[in-house]
């Protein structure tokens, strides 16, 4: 969000720049959007295919 409204004003930032900026500025928050994100399991089958789950909303994975 803050990348694209610095490149929306014409300047260009690195990502890791922007991010760096925004731990030194606020952590706090940036901690907190971390225990927000979405845990991923870790999986080890033998093919692309050869797992699937269905999730408790009925969504296929």
């Amino acid at each position: 969000m803050v990348q694209g409204h610095l490149q929306s004003l014409g300047h260009g930032v690195q990502r890791q720049c922007v991010a760096d900026s925004l731990i030194r500025v606020d952590e706090a928050a940036v901690a907190m959007r971390w225990c927000d994100s979405i845990r991923r399991r870790v999986c080890n089958v033998a093919g692309s295919n050869s797992l699937w789950h269905i999730e408790s909303d009925g969504n296929h994975k």
